[in-house]
């Protein structure tokens, strides 16, 4: 996989670079400590990581995910996993953060951008986000064109459970937002490119 820029007039211009096995274990704590930011504003008491190891290599490693570093202005600036079936035309947007000390510039705005135009034949995307998250809610529906469809919670139990492993204990609730985007195909019958 090659580099790719990408640029649009609104937003920062950005270049996504193929995470590969040397990068895992930054990408990994650099994604825990952007999660972890938005948790400790919600219980100052959080100890530990709220997103695990586990639970980001396994998105890492699944064979049909592509996985991104961000760059912005020469410095890693965020990340990306997404994962898509091109039988369904469905993908899974796994993980996208930006690194807190990048927060509020768009760059959330233009890898999402970025990933779209990666996936023209994606009719269905899919994400879930914490309930507690409000900047991700906030982001997902009125930044990228999201609708909330799914609420998981006691009395609606999520498919996918939690990973527990890397934390004290904080009364951290595991209720989470699930998001869909449906779009109109953009081009009928290819295939997404592995190089952005």
């Amino acid at each position: 996989m090659t580099r790719s820029a990408i640029h649009d007039k609104r937003l920062p211009a950005i270049t996504l670079i193929p995470v590969d096995r040397d990068d895992a274990d930054d990408f990994v704590s650099r994604n825990q400590a952007a999660f972890n930011k938005a948790v400790k504003e919600c219980d100052p008491a959080f100890k530990g990581n709220i997103i695990s190891k586990k639970q980001i290599t396994d998105s890492l490693y699944a064979p049909d995910s592509l996985s991104f570093n961000v760059i912005c202005e020469g410095e890693i600036a965020g990340g990306v996993i997404t994962s898509y079936s091109p039988q369904s035309r469905r993908a899974d947007l796994e993980i996208l953060f930006v690194d807190p000390s990048f927060h509020g510039r768009g760059i959330g705005s233009a890898i999402w951008k970025a990933i779209e135009d990666l996936y023209p034949d994606a009719e269905v995307w899919e994400t879930l986000t914490p309930y507690f998250e409000k900047r991700n809610i906030h982001f997902y529906i009125n930044k990228c064109g999201f609708s909330m469809v799914e609420f998981y919670n006691a009395a609606h139990p999520s498919p996918y459970p939690p990973d527990d492993s890397e934390h004290d204990g904080a009364n951290i609730p595991q209720e989470f937002c699930r998001f869909e985007k449906r779009r109109k195909c953009l081009s009928v019958g290819s295939k997404p490119s592995r190089t952005p």
